[in-house]
C-alpha cells in the first residue's frame, strides 16, 4: 500500500508498505509538500526533478502544526515490488525507487530480443500493444534489426482489460484494439 491523508485541521499522513509493493514519491520545496504514487505527477505540477524523490518502504511523512517529519516505521530488508506496476500501471515518464519506467521497459525488450529464436526474414516485425509495451517493443526491434510498426490501434475509451473475467474480458478486449492489416 501507499497512501495519503489530510485530516479537517490540516494534518497529513504520507506511507508505504514495509515492503515496497506500491510506488510513493514526494516533494517538499519550500512550505510545499506533495505527495503520488509516481513522479510524473509531481513534475507536472511544476516540482523540480530534483526535489521529487521515493519515499522509502516502511516509512512515513506527517505534517503536524505545519512541521514535516520523515519517520521510520518498519525496518524490512526484503521488497516486494508489484511487477504490473513497472510493465503495466505506471506512466513510462515516471521514475520509481531511482529507477526509470522507461529504461526498465526499454531492458526488458532487450531482454526478449536475447531470447528470440524465430528465424528473421523480410516479413519479420515486431508491433507493440498500445500503450504500455512500446519501450519494450522499440529496443527489441532494435536489437532484432527489424522495423517497430504500430500495427494496433487502441480504442482510448476502453478500459483496462487484464482484471476482467471470463465473457465480459473477451468482449472487452475485442473492442479495446483496431488491428491494421495493411500492417500486419
Amino acid at each position: 500500500y501507499s497512501l495519503a491523508l489530510v485530516n479537517a485541521m490540516g494534518e497529513m499522513l504520507i506511507a508505504r508498505d514495509p515492503l515496497g509493493i506500491k510506488p510513493m514519491c514526494y516533494a517538499i520545496e519550500g512550505p510545499l509538500l506533495a505527495a503520488a504514487s509516481e513522479s510524473v505527477a509531481l513534475s507536472n505540477l511544476g516540482f523540480r526533478k530534483e526535489s521529487i524523490k521515493s519515499l522509502e518502504p516502511g516509512t512515513a511523512i506527517s505534517v503536524v502544526d505545519n512541521k514535516i517529519s520523515i519517520e521510520r516505521f518498519s525496518d524490512n530488508p526484503r521488497r516486494g515490488h508489484c511487477f504490473f506496476e513497472w510493465i503495466y500501471f505506471a506512466n513510462v515518464a515516471s521514475t520509481m525507487d531511482g529507477r526509470s519506467v522507461y529504461l526498465s521497459r526499454k531492458s526488458l525488450g532487450e531482454e526478449l530480443a536475447r531470447m528470440e529464436t524465430v528465424v528473421k526474414d523480410d516479413d519479420t516485425i515486431v508491433v507493440p500493444v498500445p500503450d504500455t509495451s512500446k519501450a519494450a517493443a522499440d529496443a527489441m526491434a532494435y536489437r532484432l534489426g527489424v522495423p517497430c510498426l504500430e500495427g494496433l490501434i487502441r480504442n482510448r475509451y476502453s478500459g483496462r482489460t487484464f482484471i476482467e473475467g471470463g465473457a465480459n474480458r473477451e468482449a472487452k478486449a475485442a473492442a479495446k484494439y483496431t488491428p491494421l492489416p495493411e500492417v500486419l
